[in-house]
């Protein structure tokens, strides 16, 4: 059974010791006006991933331990403001099966089931003013589309995709083509 999501509050410069293992869902937020960054960390103390690097208030989602023989211990963050992290199992993510478009607004962990099969072309669209990133997660990590700003565009989903991560400001939409 996937661990029950843990609460992590604080605010300023901390070090995080994550409770939960294997892959999980990271929403974080802060509230202050200068650089907000979250690494996370392993066991020897060494970097894994810069998670958030951002400048003001911050809210988005960050997938965690995707990657085989990724395993984060903690996280090192950055701040000037409070902030909180909530890590939550990976079965709490809302899921896709490519029968209907799928939307949100804002950044996103989606689970993708039984769409990726063969050659799937998939067209994302994007209603925001900054960065839009979709990461694909399968047996590797594959950048699907990393624009500013609006964006409506067809691309092929890798075969065995099990999992989306979406960095956005605004609504986005995911459909297949």
């Amino acid at each position: 059974m996937p661990a029950a999501p843990q609460e992590y509050p604080g605010a300023g410069a901390s070090v995080v010791t994550l409770t939960a293992t294997g892959p999980r869902i990271l929403t974080i937020t802060h509230s202050g006006g200068s650089n907000f960054a979250v690494w996370s960390v392993d066991a020897r103390g060494q970097d894994i991933d810069l998670l958030v690097n951002e400048i003001g208030s911050y809210t988005g989602v960050h997938p965690l331990n995707f990657l085989e023989g990724e395993e984060a211990a903690a996280l090192k963050i950055e701040a000037d403001g409070r902030w909180s992290v909530t890590s939550a199992p990976l079965t709490s993510a809302p899921s896709w099966d490519g029968a209907a478009p799928y939307s949100t607004d804002g950044s996103a962990v989606v689970l993708v089931t039984g769409v990726a099969q063969g050659l799937t072309s998939v067209t994302l669209t994007h209603q925001g003013e900054s960065n839009f990133a979709v990461w694909a997660y399968g047996d590797s990590r594959d950048l699907l589309v990393n624009e500013i700003g609006s964006y409506t565009g067809e691309t092929l989903l890798p075969p065995g995709t099990v999992v989306l991560e979406v960095q956005a400001d605004g609504p986005w939409s995911i459909a297949k083509s």
